[in-house]
C-alpha cells in the first residue's frame, strides 16, 4: 500500500477541465505517452466513476467531526476507489497511476482525456 492516499491521487479526475487546445488525434497521444487510445478512454471512464465516488467521500468527510472517523472514511474510500479501478476491464491499477501521474505534466494526453470526459458526460 503506498503511503499517499489514492483518494489523492485521483484528484486530477475530479478537476479535469474540458478540452480548449488544439485537437490531437488520439493516436498521436498515443504515441507520445506509450498508452493506447483505447487505454487512455478506459482511464477516462473509471476516472469518472473515480471522481464520482470521491466527491461523494468528500462531502461525508465534512460532516464528519471525529479525526478517528475521518481516518476510517479515508480508509474505507481508498480501498473502494482500488476496487473501482481494479474490476475496470482493460486497465490495471499500475496503469491508471501511471496515466494519471502522466496527465499532470503532459498537456496532450491531459486534452485527450478531458475529451474523452467531455464525450462520456455527453453520452450520458
Amino acid at each position: 500500500m503506498r503511503s499517499t492516499p489514492f483518494i489523492a491521487a485521483c484528484a486530477l479526475a475530479a478537476t479535469m477541465s474540458a478540452a480548449t487546445a488544439q485537437d490531437i488525434q488520439p493516436e498521436q497521444a498515443a504515441f507520445r505517452t506509450g498508452f493506447s487510445a483505447s487505454k487512455i478512454e478506459t482511464f477516462a471512464q473509471v476516472a469518472q466513476r473515480v471522481a464520482a465516488m470521491r466527491k461523494e467521500t468528500m462531502t461525508r468527510y465534512f460532516e464528519v467531526e471525529d479525526d478517528a472517523a475521518r481516518r476510517a472514511l479515508i480508509r474505507q474510500a481508498n480501498a473502494e476507489l482500488r476496487a473501482i479501478v481494479i474490476e475496470a476491464e482493460g486497465l490495471t491499477l499500475d496503469e491508471f497511476e501511471r496515466i494519471n501521474a502522466a496527465a499532470r505534466t503532459d498537456r496532450a494526453l491531459n486534452r485527450h482525456i478531458a475529451r474523452s470526459l467531455k464525450a462520456l458526460d455527453a453520452d450520458g
